[in-house]
């Protein structure tokens, strides 16, 4: 809901839970009034304008008409440079006419709409519902021909507002941009922490927290990719703020390519955040008559934790960022075939791979890189769309041919915005790489990066990849980046153009997907870039699940699902069962937890399902008949991450909306001698109605257990002999089972009662043995709902 009070100039954006109220200065400028829980709408609200009457020393007061007025303590909604405001700009113009860059934009007009804004070529919120409207402010500029449109969608059922700007050249004379922000707010107040993911390959979505003070903090991406480095999302919280109290502000970006998100503690302690394309080697120059379209941001105030937040911002996504056509369907379970071969297969192997899936449940085979011609590694082959024949005689018809004639969906990788230097694509363009002229190009992974500001790069792609598609008949695409941008130069732009490479990259990169999804609507894309190194909303937009990580160890993958959740729902983040030991931390984790942990996500296996012991069969046979039973849960339901006061433990909850299921999950990491007694709260359950609460039948390995088998055997056998061996592929040793009938209160205050761990003196029907990196699902339903 958008209310204005005319008289006032006062815009009242209003979701369920959140106000945001907008006015016009006396002077003519923007001010942000208040943003925080909802508000009454009344019909006088200029008394919010909170602000200093007074003249402050060393200020700059903004005109001579009124000496106290001064911008530096203004809530403005645009922070330009030149009239008084010294913190950090969210704009910065040149002016070509005079080389001037004070710029000073005041209100001009209004237009309310029941459409979302059009920004032309970005990925953007889509789906709006009647209850939903849309404001875009015109400021001008005082002087110079130049508007500004500041776009607010309130999406009122998702308690979010999403924001972005346009700047407009309305003279003949050019404009450069060198800094223009999607989205900037004021809040009146210091003292919040930030909350941020940052990261690095194989360690991606790390969460940091730490106090503002007073200055500019600020983190980005200088990669050409929204990076791994931190992911664009910030959130504001208040030092008392927990996974279930307290007021936080959340902000993400819409956007794959080079961002900043800054703040600022001011000397007034009033705190600025900012978010946009970084400014970094960033130059647009603007010339009559054309407009530069910001990124979206996407805001959401809670005043109930972390959780609140983060559900908030999982319900806009799957509802307007995701597509259509994948919001409510199911997503199918998959095996994926590079931790079982790497670049060493061929057909038959493929087959191999595929058959015994097909047996366990799987429903989509995955053919990973190494498909193409002169591909046996990572030095090659890169911008080849002939197939290797000698792995795959029938080309990629042919394997797509019989993988779904076993009932098999087929998915393929690609890596589109690559080439290598020994492919026939670099052989014929080698101006199509992005390589500095005169400079000898810094290696990145053998391969270099295709230049996506050129139309000719992006037709070509277009064509190669819709006939590579088509010919297979794909129903899933594995979209790979593996490389950051260096030696940054295009052989197709003008010399000032070159500052802006960086954005028309992306800009590029869009166009090619926003085609590929009109021509085939049907197919899955998956977003990958080394794992989590592009994970954002602009790529979400096109592609609605993310290869989060190429470290498939679940233990580390706790961390990693959790550090993401602040922002993506489950239904975004694809998970693997990979094999043992872990190929990226070497660890030994039970199959059941590799598994438990990829369930709040989107499920797949990639190991070598041709040499599983027949303990394993059985277990993933069971694992997958569990999570297509729960799917529509598990990918759709509510998530909240659950508080727990042991470091080395994590536990999550998805569930329905009307709470009468849910799944809980508990995950540990070393087992600690003589544990004690442990619960899981369960604050969001209905409090008067009565809950079952059921383990998941899950089994363990008896050679866990070594010699010791033997206390519990009638004959004495060999550790690790072949009887051993013989007992532990074909026993499936089940773990002892939970069963629990509670009200709902009683799950919110004292939570589920989890069995003794192991005490190192005895293991009985009273005792659960979890061990290192042990963990349990809850399956919760409601018995009277």
């Amino acid at each position: 809901m958008i209310s204005i009070n005319s008289e006032e100039q006062v815009f009242h954006l209003q979701t369920l839970n959140s106000s945001y109220i907008l006015k016009v200065s006396d002077a003519g400028h923007l001010l942000n009034l208040y943003y925080g829980p909802r508000l009454e709408h009344r019909e006088t609200l200029s008394h919010l304008n909170h602000t200093a009457r007074v003249k402050l020393g060393s200020t700059t007061a903004y005109s001579s008409a009124d000496e106290r007025y001064c911008l530096e303590t203004q809530k403005l909604e645009v922070g330009t440079t030149g009239k008084g405001d010294y913190r950090e700009p969210s704009l910065h113009i040149t002016y070509c006419d005079d080389g001037s860059s004070t710029s000073d934009f005041i209100f001009d007009r209004f237009e309310l709409s029941g459409d979302r804004p059009d920004l032309p070529g970005l990925p953007h919120s889509h789906s709006p519902s009647e209850d939903d409207l849309s404001l875009t402010i015109v400021l001008r500029e005082k002087l110079k021909p130049v508007e500004l449109h500041l776009h607010y969608t309130c999406f009122v059922h998702t308690d979010t507002i999403c924001r972005s700007m346009t700047i407009i050249n309305r003279g003949s004379e050019p404009v450069v941009l060198n800094k223009a922000c999607s989205a900037s707010v004021d809040l009146p107040e210091a003292g919040f922490e930030a909350m941020h993911l940052s990261g690095k390959w194989i360690a991606e979505g790390q969460q940091q927290r730490h106090s503002l003070n007073k200055g500019v903090f600020s983190i980005g991406s200088s990669r050409g990719v929204s990076s791994s480095s931190h992911n664009p999302f910030m959130a504001l919280v208040s030092p008392d703020c927990t996974e279930d109290y307290g007021c936080c502000y959340g902000f993400a970006l819409v956007y794959s390519g080079n961002y900043k998100i800054t703040t600022e503690v001011s000397s007034y302690d009033q705190t600025r955040i900012m978010l946009g394309v970084s400014d970094l080697d960033f130059a647009w120059p603007l010339s009559g008559g054309m407009q530069f379209n910001c990124p979206e941001v996407l805001m959401t105030f809670s005043h109930g934790g972390l959780n609140l937040m983060s559900q908030h911002f999982h319900a806009h996504i799957r509802q307007h960022i995701i597509d259509r056509e994948w919001q409510d369907k199911p997503r199918p379970v998959q095996a994926n075939n590079w931790e079982a071969t790497y670049f060493n297969f061929d057909e038959s192997k493929l087959m191999s791979l595929a058959r015994k899936a097909q047996s366990l449940g799987v429903e989509l085979f995955v053919l990973d890189d190494g498909w193409f011609a002169n591909r046996n590694d990572e030095t090659s082959g890169l911008g080849n769309y002939n197939e290797d024949r000698k792995k795959l005689p029938r080309g990629l018809a042919g394997i797509s041919r019989k993988i779904r004639q076993l009932g098999l969906q087929f998915g393929l990788w690609v890596e589109p915005e690559m080439v290598s230097v020994n492919s026939d694509l670099y052989e014929k363009h080698p101006d199509w790489a992005v390589t500095s002229p005169g400079r000898e190009a810094s290696p990145g992974r053998h391969q270099l990066v295709l230049d996506m500001s050129n139309p000719s790069v992006v037709d070509y792609l277009y064509e190669q990849l819709f006939d590579t598609f088509r010919r297979a008949q794909v129903s899933y695409v594995k979209w790979d980046h593996n490389r950051n941008l260096s030696d940054v130069y295009s052989n197709h732009l003008t010399a000032e153009k070159q500052a802006g490479f960086y954005h028309r990259y992306v800009l590029g990169l869009y166009d090619l997907l926003f085609r590929l999804k009109e021509a085939f609507p049907g197919i899955l894309f998956e977003n990958c870039s080394s794992g989590g190194n592009r994970f954002d909303l602009g790529m979400t937009f096109f592609m609605p699940q993310t290869w989060i990580s190429d470290n498939t160890d679940a233990h580390e993958r706790t961390k990693i699902q959790q550090g993401f959740s602040l922002l993506y729902p489950p239904c975004c983040m694809s998970a693997h069962v990979s094999g043992h030991p872990s190929h990226q931390v070497l660890r030994h984790t039970p199959i059941e937890s590799r598994f438990n942990v990829s369930c709040f996500g989107l499920l797949g296996y990639q190991l070598d399902l041709t040499t599983l012991t027949t303990y394993e069969e059985k277990v993933i046979r069971q694992q997958v008949g569990f999570y297509k039973k729960h799917r529509a849960l598990l990918q759709q339901g509510v998530f909240y991450r659950l508080l727990l006061p042991a470091s080395n433990q994590r536990a999550w909850i998805i569930m329905r909306k009307d709470k009468s299921e849910a799944i809980v999950g508990f995950f540990q990491g070393l087992q600690v001698s003589n544990p004690t007694l442990k619960t899981i709260r369960l604050p969001m359950l209905k409090p008067d109605v009565i809950y079952s609460i059921n383990s998941r039948e899950q089994y363990q390995n008896i050679r866990q257990y070594g010699h010791l088998v033997n206390k519990e055997l009638p004959v004495s056998i060999k550790d690790r002999g072949i009887l051993h061996g013989i007992i532990a592929n074909h026993y499936l040793l089940p773990v002892n089972a939970e069963s629990y009938t509670m009200h709902g209160d009683q799950l919110q205050h004292m939570g589920i009662p989890i069995k003794s761990q192991f005490t190192g003196t005895e293991i009985t029907e009273y005792v659960s043995h979890f061990g290192d990196f042990g963990s349990r699902l809850y399956h919760i339903r409601c018995l009277d709902c």
